[in-house]
């Protein structure tokens, strides 16, 4: 019994050494940074650390959009980042992680499987859009709650979204065709491929109006159609009525088809 117990701390002695001493920080950062490289994206870390049982620490972690004179622009940033490997998907030669972070005052948690896998799953809640650079990109300000998750497994997969408490004061192109300061709720999900984002659906709700929409984001092309719905309750001024003029199928309802061209970002 007593030489099980020495092997199995001699065994925990070699595995704790391996992590904190033949991974360097260095190697855990350039292996992250490698797998960014072909989304056009780095990462910035702040008092990154390395735990005992293969966990990370880090203060903060800027993720950027690298541009095509090698300039960054955030894209994201996340707080008290807490990562943690999980040793026994090492013996299956699929090493998988899991992680936490605060992002806005809301909270994102998930799991990844290394570069080669490309596996993401994302679940993120109660994260303040207002200051998100991602905002400032797509020319939008305003404020809500976001809530979302997402998986992807090889760039493919799911998207599913929320935002409550909405109060967009502007929102880019979409100001051309109805104020969007009418609205306080959106929710939507969307496929993501290889090379395309299908638009399931996009449903809007504001004060006496309903909007949906579906459509498809091809490179930096977006083509989608929006119906909008009025009811009995919801009295336009002069503005809005001309602004809807154009697109009216029948008495309260109107169908807006919507070509953009969105900034680059990735």
């Amino acid at each position: 019994m007593k030489k099980i117990g020495i092997i199995l701390a001699a065994v925990l002695i070699v595995v704790i050494g391996f992590w904190l001493i033949a991974v360097p920080k260095s190697l855990i950062t350039n292996r992250i940074e490698t797998s960014l490289v072909e989304y056009n994206m780095a990462i910035e870390t702040d008092d990154l650390r390395k735990g005992l049982f293969y966990n990370l620490r880090a203060k903060r972690v800027v993720l950027n959009n690298v541009g095509s004179d090698d300039s960054l622009r955030a894209l994201l940033v996340l707080d008290n980042i807490y990562a943690k490997l999980d040793i026994l998907s090492l013996l299956t030669a699929r090493p998988e992680m899991d992680f936490e972070c605060m992002v806005n005052n809301g909270s994102v948690s998930g799991s990844t499987r290394l570069p080669e896998q490309r596996t993401l799953m994302l679940h993120g809640r109660g994260i303040n859009i207002r200051q998100l650079p991602l905002m400032d990109m797509l020319n939008v300000q305003g404020d809500g709650t976001l809530s979302f998750r997402m998986s992807l497994i090889r760039g493919e997969g799911e998207v599913r979204f929320s935002v409550d408490n909405l109060n967009i004061k502007k929102a880019g192109f979409l100001n051309t065709i109805l104020p969007t300061d009418l609205f306080y709720a959106i929710k939507g999900a969307a496929r993501v491929h290889e090379n395309r984002i299908d638009i399931q659906s996009v449903a809007i709700k504001g004060d006496g109006l309903y909007a949906r929409a579906k459509g498809i984001v091809r490179g930096r092309s977006l083509n989608m159609d929006m119906e909008i719905m009025l009811d009995t309750s919801f009295q336009p001024d002069s503005l809005i009525r001309t602004m809807l003029a154009r697109y009216r199928v029948s008495p309260g309802y109107y169908r807006v088809p919507i070509r953009h061209q969105l900034p680059q970002i990735f």
